[in-house]
């Protein structure tokens, strides 16, 4: 934590403008007339969600005084207290609560785990605790950090007074490890074009682009965990709230610039897309460039497949269209393109069939040179509206699974004819042994009999 300062930064955020953010999902998942504990509350947007819609009485921690002195317009009680050290108990005399919030705290404390063990007594029965923390796995992150950087900023997933990193295992660990069983876990996703690092990947390796860009928590911006207090004594196992796997395959997808002859590795956006799915928008966001640059080209996919195309549009700021493609094959007709093919959709207007022929197609934009002239500012966006049901991978994947398992079939069947023979082998010799074993018997008793 920064020491005691006026200069300390106030976390004044607002609910209603944030869309889907990390504490309006905390807020829907708080009962109506609760009793609540808002620890590190800030200005109070969480306290003012939940008594104007939930009808909840809000308690408030913050260790700001400027912070606490907006947040109790909104809060019953807010206390000022240094969470490395305050013991909560003393503090808030004994009182319990239904829901304890922990939203974007946890990363700023040096010993979190202390303020965790405080948390069971401070629960009424049936009572729950709810935490928020940013993705230190972000694809942003670990980009710019394998790239040789980590450049902590005022605001977001490295907010300069963090001193904790999280991924989705260490959060889940260090809450079953401080008597919490983890029993659900969302997630807010920002693609990289709308968070505050680099678009591009472009420093990275291909194949090391792939791997940031494929795993399942890539895109994720900040997890929300619920936990409840965990039974004593008993161990807390990893479960699938862990793994974070979707079971469902990722292709990357690019933009390239031509500034001067060729399109250069180092002026490349990219993103990624899921397989399978049907219809999708993937978004880049055009870097601020001294020369705008003369063409732009899309690289669909890096590997074989048959994908759909909807719409293509350029877009200044969050949702300004100032270019769109008309939809037409005739459109493309004349663009540069390499390894691909385009084919109109039967029977579905608007709609084209892109056929990928090897691991590096690609097309050229067809946007117009005035507008590409003032589309490198900082401010402009590529959005493109895709899917990929099938791919040609997937495509012989049947095939191959129909002649392996004929394979099997028939080494089965070659096993089970094995396995009869030597049975019968068996039971024939089994079946002389006896026979010779009787015959003798039948001798040595007529000798014995004199019969």
């Amino acid at each position: 934590m920064r020491p005691v300062s006026d200069q300390r930064h106030v976390y004044d955020r607002c609910l209603e403008t944030e869309g889907r953010s990390s504490l309006a999902v905390i807020a829907a998942r708080v009962p109506r007339m609760a009793k609540v504990l808002d620890i590190g509350c800030g200005t109070g947007a969480l306290g003012r969600r939940l008594a104007q819609t939930h009808a909840c009485a809000v308690d408030g921690v913050t260790f700001n005084p400027r912070e606490a002195a907006l947040a109790a317009a909104h809060c019953r009680h807010v206390g000022v207290l240094d969470l490395e050290q305050a013991v909560l108990a003393d503090a808030l005399r004994g009182a319990r609560y239904d829901v304890i919030v922990c939203a974007d705290i946890l990363e700023h404390l040096r010993a979190p785990g202390r303020l965790l063990d405080q948390l069971p007594a401070l629960l009424a029965d049936g009572g729950r605790l709810l935490v928020s923390v940013p993705n230190t796995g972000y694809a942003g992150i670990v980009a710019e950090l394998m790239q040789g950087d980590y450049l902590y900023r005022p605001e977001g997933l490295l907010d300069d007074t963090h001193v904790r990193l999280y991924t989705r295992r260490s959060l889940l660990r260090q809450l079953r490890e401080h008597g919490f069983a983890p029993t659900a876990v969302e997630t807010i996703e920002r693609e990289l074009c709308y968070s505050e690092f680099e678009p591009t990947l472009a420093g990275l390796p291909p194949a090391v682009r792939s791997y940031v860009l494929g795993r399942p928590d890539a895109f994720v911006y900040q997890f929300i965990v619920e936990a409840t207090p965990a039974t004593v004594g008993r161990r807390q196992e990893p479960t699938a709230l862990d793994t974070g796997e979707t079971g469902r395959p990722y292709f990357t997808t690019a933009i390239g610039m031509l500034v001067d002859q060729d399109y250069a590795e180092a002026t490349r956006c990219f993103a990624r897309g899921l397989i399978g799915e049907a219809r999708q928008t993937v978004r880049f966001a055009l870097p601020a460039l001294d020369r705008p640059a003369r063409r732009l080209r899309c690289e669909p996919a890096h590997r074989p497949g048959v994908m759909q195309l909807w719409a293509v549009r350029l877009v200044k700021g969050q949702d300004t269209v100032v270019w769109r493609w008309d939809g037409l094959l005739e459109s493309l007709a004349s663009v540069v393109r390499t390894n691909m093919k385009f084919a109109a959709a039967q029977d579905r207007p608007g709609e084209l069939t892109m056929m990928l022929e090897d691991d590096d197609p690609s097309f050229e934009l067809p946007i117009p040179p005035e507008m590409l002239d003032k589309a490198f500012d900082g401010q402009h966006r590529i959005a493109i509206e895709l899917g990929w049901p099938v791919s040609a991978d997937y495509q012989l994947l049947p095939p191959l699974l129909a002649a392996e398992l004929e394979a099997s079939r028939t080494a089965l069947a070659e096993r089970t004819r094995e396995r009869d023979s030597l049975r019968a082998e068996l039971d024939a010799l089994v079946s002389g042994r006896a026979f010779r074993l009787a015959r003798r018997l039948s001798r040595i008793k007529r000798r014995l009999t004199g019969r």
